[in-house]
């Protein structure tokens, strides 16, 4: 038998056997699945990463709006869902013809749970938990800056919303040695004269979910007068995406982190 921690209830799912069939409907989640030796039958269009690998694999819909039909045509053993990507509706939908895992990661500790539970999926487990580990040897390691660095991560705009505490996001670049300036919960929107007083060091602009480019940096540059050295482009989905992607994410982070302490 093998469980899974359920993100909405305190009741594990519980499977006799190991999923043959995995669905997924959480764009990290099916990258994950790859990097196990696991082929999912299903995924949402924006499940696009490993992009040499996913092209053969059918698409039910997006991660808010999938086909529970062309779900269930499928005939999966177990689909992957997330509470915060998926809807409520779709999820208490599938749970009644279907095992559904519901993973909802907050913190570093949280990933590397479902990562560990993930690789009871996988054909080559010992192998699968030998990344795990190197995730956790990478999260053993500290961020070489030696002061800390207090930084901002804007997620939208118009209005501007940033990632504030109890995100993955922002647990992710405190452990490599930042500070989030943006105290409140989850996701809340915060206008720039705010932004202005709490100053953080650096703010990044990653590239999902809304798509930032060098025209907002230099309009954020602008509205905050700062060098646009501290107004960071960086890839989304090493920001947000939960998974054995942390490695290059902290690598990533932490020379950003590095580069930017010379300057302030």
């Amino acid at each position: 038998m093998i469980q899974f921690s359920q993100a909405h209830r305190v009741e594990s799912l519980h499977l006799q056997k190991t999923p043959k069939r995995v669905l997924s409907l959480v764009p990290s989640m099916t990258e994950t699945l790859f990097e196990f030796d696991v082929e999912p039958v299903g995924r949402t269009s924006f499940c696009i990463e490993p992009s040499a690998k996913v092209g053969s694999v059918p698409v039910v819909g997006g991660t808010k709006s999938p086909s529970v039909g062309k779900i269930f045509a499928l005939k999966p053993d177990l689909v992957i869902a997330n509470l915060e990507e998926n809807r409520k509706e779709d999820i208490d939908c599938l749970e009644e013809h279907c095992n559904v895992w519901v993973s909802f990661p907050c913190t570093l500790n949280e990933t590397l749970q479902m990562l560990c539970e993930m690789t009871q999926l996988s054909p080559k487990e010992t192998q699968a938990r030998l990344l795990v580990q190197a995730c956790e040897k990478s999260l053993q390691q500290k961020g070489t800056v030696g002061s800390v660095v207090s930084f901002a991560v804007a997620i939208w705009k118009n209005p501007w919303m940033f990632a504030g505490k109890n995100t993955y996001i922002s647990n992710l670049i405190s452990s490599c040695g930042g500070s989030n300036v943006v105290m409140q919960e989850r996701y809340p929107e915060i206008d720039i004269e705010t932004l202005q007083f709490r100053m953080p060091d650096i703010v990044f602009l990653p590239s999902e979910p809304y798509a930032f480019d060098v025209e907002d940096q230099r309009q954020l540059s602008d509205l905050l007068q700062v060098s646009k050295d501290r107004i960071v482009l960086i890839g989304g989905e090493d920001l947000t995406w939960p998974g054995l992607r942390l490695i290059q994410a902290r690598k990533a982070i932490k020379e950003i982190f590095s580069r930017i302490s010379e300057t302030i």
